[in-house]
C-alpha cells in the first residue's frame, strides 16, 4: 500500500530559555506573531504509522541543527532554519549570519550542500510542498526545486513573482501563480481551466486555493484600493466547483486593471503596471530598497496615487527582491546592474510612456537609479519628484552590526555598499543635473540619505524645490501604513505632481 501525506503541520523552532536547548512547539497560525522563532519545519502526517520512528528520527535531526545554530542576533537575522520533515525524507535549510544558506537532504548523508545565491526573504517566509522525491520551496518571490541530492532548478525561472498555489491542509505541489496568471504543474484538465480563466484578466491575482482531486478552487483577486485612511482593500472571490463559477465581491467593485512585462529580455527585471479608469497622468516609481517589492496590499505610495486617479508602473530593478533573479543582479553585477537597468527603463519609458504625461518618482534607494538615467531623459518629464533620495553611502554603512553588515553585502556585494561611484559622482557635481520642476524632499534628522548635501548645486535653481517633512528612514517609515503623517507626506507629493 502506497503511503500518503495528508495533513501538514508547522512546528517552531524556538529557544527554551530555562535550559538553553531547543523545544518543539505548535507553530501558532500568525506566523508572524513568535518572535523568539529561529524557523518552522513543516512536518507530514502520515497513514502509515510503521514510519514513525523515522519520522521523529528526521524531525530529531532538524532540532539538532538548530541546537548547532544558535542564533541571538534576532532583530536582523531570526528564522533562520526552514524545512520539510516526513517519515520518508527530510529537506532543512539553514542561514548563518553572513548570510549563506545551506540544505541538508537525507540523500546528502548528512554533508551540507551550499545553496549560493538563496536567501530568506524577512516579510515573507518560505513555503514547502513535496512533488515525489523533490522538495518545492517557494522563496524570494521564485519556486525552487530541490533534489534529494540537494540539487536545485527554478520551476519559475523567466516569470514574475511566484507563489504556491494552496492546496489546504496537503502538501501536494500542484504548481504556482503569480499576480497575473496561474500556472498548474500537471496537465489535470480542472488546473488548466482554471488557469486559462485567469489568463490576461486584467485583474490582480492575490492568492489561488486549489482541491484538485474535488474539483475545486478559490481564486481571490484584489479589486479595489481606498482613497483615504478610513478606507480598506477589498476583494473578488471567485468560486469554482468543475465548470461552474460563483463570484463573491468584498467590498467596492474593481477600480484598476493590472499587468506585468518584462522590462528587458535578457534580465529578470520587471514593470508592474496599474491603470485607473479615466487617468490622464502616470507614475514612473523607482521604489526604494534594495531587497523591497513593492505591492498594492503594503505599499502606501502605490495605493495613495492608484486611489487619487493616476496610472502608475512600477520598476522593480535588479537588487529587489522581487524574484530570487531579481535580487541576485546587484550583487552579482554591481554598477553595471544599475547601468544596465537604466538603460532598459529608458527604452521601455521611449515606447510606453508620454513623458508630457508622466511623472518621475525615485525614493530611497530608487534614487541610485535615477542617477544613472540620461539627464535629457529625466528632465523631459511633466515632473521629478526625490523623495529622500539615497546618493552618497552613508560612512557608517560598513560599520554596523555584523549581522546587518553581513546581510548589506549579500543584497547589494562590495562595489555598491563601499559606494566610491555614487560618492565621486556626487562630489564632482559642479551644476544641478536638475532642469525640470522637481521636488527633493529631505529629513534633518534622516542619518542614512542626505539629499541637501548631494543635491546642492540645485539650491536656488529654477523649478527645483527642497520640502523638510517629518518622514524619514529613522522618524516614520516610509511604508508605515495608514498613518496621518505618512498621508500627509503623499497628499504634498500628488499636489506638487498636479500644478
Amino acid at each position: 500500500m502506497a503511503t500518503s501525506t495528508i495533513l501538514a503541520e508547522k512546528v517552531a523552532i524556538r529557544p527554551n530559555k530555562n535550559n538553553a536547548d531547543y523545544e518543539r512547539k505548535e507553530f501558532p497560525s500568525g506566523v508572524h506573531s513568535d518572535g523568539n522563532a529561529l524557523g518552522y519545519l513543516v512536518l507530514a502526517k502520515q497513514f502509515r504509522y510503521q514510519n514513525i520512528e523515522r519520522f521523529f528520527r528526521a524531525t530529531s535531526t532538524a532540532l539538532k541543527l538548530a541546537d548547532q545554530h544558535h542564533t541571538y542576533n534576532s532583530a536582523a537575522n531570526a528564522r533562520d532554519i526552514f524545512g520539510f520533515a516526513s517519515a520518508d525524507q527530510y529537506f532543512i535549510f539553514k542561514r548563518d549570519n553572513a548570510f549563506r544558506v545551506t540544505a541538508f537532504a537525507k540523500n546528502t548523508n548528512g554533508r551540507p550542500q551550499d545553496l549560493p545565491g538563496i536567501a530568506f526573504d524577512r516579510d515573507d517566509l518560505p513555503s514547502f510542498a513535496i512533488d515525489g522525491n523533490d522538495a518545492i520551496m517557494a522563496t524570494l518571490g521564485s519556486v525552487i526545486r530541490v533534489s534529494p541530492q540537494g540539487e536545485l532548478t527554478s520551476d519559475s525561472s523567466g516569470r514574475p513573482r511566484a507563489r504556491l498555489i494552496d492546496t489546504g491542509a496537503d502538501d501536494q505541489y500542484v504548481g504556482y501563480f503569480t499576480n497575473d496568471a496561474i500556472i498548474p504543474a500537471t496537465r489535470d484538465p480542472f488546473l488548466s481551466s482554471l488557469a486559462q480563466r485567469v489568463d490576461g484578466s486584467g485583474k490582480y491575482l492575490a492568492h489561488v486555493t486549489v482541491l484538485p482531486n474535488r474539483k475545486l478552487a478559490v481564486v481571490s483577486f484584489l479589486n479595489n484600493l481606498p482613497a483615504t485612511d478610513s478606507g480598506a482593500l477589498s476583494y473578488r472571490h471567485e468560486i469554482q466547483s468543475n465548470n461552474e463559477v460563483v463570484s463573491i465581491d468584498c467590498g467596492k467593485s474593481q477600480n484598476f486593471t493590472f499587468s506585468i512585462q518584462r522590462l528587458s529580455s535578457r534580465r529578470s527585471t520587471w514593470v508592474k503596471s496599474f491603470s485607473t479608469s479615466g487617468a490622464t497622468d502616470t507614475v514612473l516609481f523607482l521604489h526604494g530598497g534594495p531587497y523591497r517589492h513593492e505591492e498594492p496590499t503594503t505599499s502606501t505610495a502605490l495605493r495613495y496615487f492608484l486611489a487619487h486617479g493616476l496610472n502608475v508602473n512600477v520598476i522593480e530593478f535588479g537588487g529587489q527582491n522581487y524574484t530570487l533573479e531579481t535580487a541576485q543582479l546587484l550583487s552579482s553585477g554591481g554598477y553595471g546592474s544599475l547601468n544596465a537597468d537604466a538603460r532598459d527603463v529608458e527604452a521601455y519609458s521611449r515606447a510606453f510612456l508620454n513623458p508630457a504625461r508622466t511623472h518621475l518618482y525615485a525614493t530611497s534607494f530608487g534614487a541610485h537609479l535615477f542617477t544613472r538615467l540620461s539627464p535629457g531623459f529625466v528632465n523631459g518629464f511633466r515632473s521629478l519628484v526625490l523623495d529622500l533620495p539615497s546618493g552618497t553611502i552613508a560612512p557608517d554603512l560598513n560599520n554596523d552590526t555584523p549581522t546587518i553588515s553581513a546581510m548589506n553585502r549579500q543584497i547589494m556585494g562590495d562595489e555598491i555598499i563601499i559606494g566610491n561611484l555614487d560618492n565621486a559622482y556626487f562630489a564632482a557635481l559642479k551644476d544641478c543635473p536638475i532642469s525640470r520642476r522637481a521636488m527633493i524632499i529631505y529629513n534633518d534628522e534622516d542619518d542614512r540619505v542626505f539629499p541637501e548635501a548631494d543635491y546642492a548645486t540645485c539650491a536656488g535653481s529654477d523649478g527645483v524645490e527642497f520640502i523638510e517633512d517629518v518622514v524619514g528612514h529613522n522618524t516614520s517609515p516610509l511604508q508605515a501604513g495608514f498613518d496621518s503623517q505618512v498621508f500627509e507626506h503623499y497628499a504634498r507629493i500628488l499636489k506638487f505632481m498636479r500644478r
